[in-house]
């Protein structure tokens, strides 16, 4: 019994480990970079169109701001996890250290736990600071935070959580990653 469980804290500690891997490998890369650039280039072109067409912010209600900004977050979360999580694992095969990687003594499925969580926290977190930014402009416009933005943001996650999941679908089967991303985005 006491064996089984050394074996378990193990597996989840080697998928934390490949998780933070993951994690430092993404942000160096190029695909974090654009995916970050996309939602705050896409935060700034909502934020300032109002001023642009002459109304402004303070001639829209809450409802409407909410709206203007939340109806890019299936965009935001299609394109994120297309960007990041698509590539998770063909690029194991695909820079070839997959090669390494599967003759270590790590489970397959703990590799795969570690890049999906990995994947997973990556989009989480530049959605997150799309939210931010939605947050600063409903207070700076209409001084308060509207509870259903928390609610929208965790189902935004459960959306990154299946998209991320057929995501990996391809790219598990695929060999190129560039295809994959097309088919993430597109499925």
């Amino acid at each position: 019994m006491m064996a089984r469980m050394y074996v378990e804290l193990d597996d989840f500690r080697q998928s934390a480990i490949i998780a933070k891997n993951e994690i430092v490998k993404s942000v160096r890369g190029k695909r974090f970079l654009a995916s970050a650039i996309l939602v705050a280039i896409v935060w700034a072109l909502i934020t300032l169109v109002p001023f642009l067409t002459g109304k402004g912010w303070d001639v829209l209600t809450l409802g409407d701001m909410l709206s203007s900004y939340l109806s890019y977050a299936n965009m935001f979360v299609v394109l994120v996890v297309g960007l990041i999580g698509s590539v998770a694992l063909v690029s194991e095969y695909e820079e070839r250290t997959a090669l390494i990687l599967f003759t270590r003594p790590v489970k397959k499925t703990t590799i795969f736990i570690g890049k999906f969580l990995a994947s997973f926290l990556l989009s989480a977190l530049l959605l997150l600071a799309y939210y931010i930014g939605v947050v600063a402009m409903t207070l700076i416009y209409h001084q308060t935070i509207p509870l259903n933005l928390v609610e929208s943001f965790g189902m935004c996650c459960c959306y990154i959580v299946a998209a991320t999941g057929i995501s990996f679908i391809f790219s598990a089967v695929m060999k190129r990653s560039s295809i994959c991303i097309i088919f993430s985005i597109l499925a």
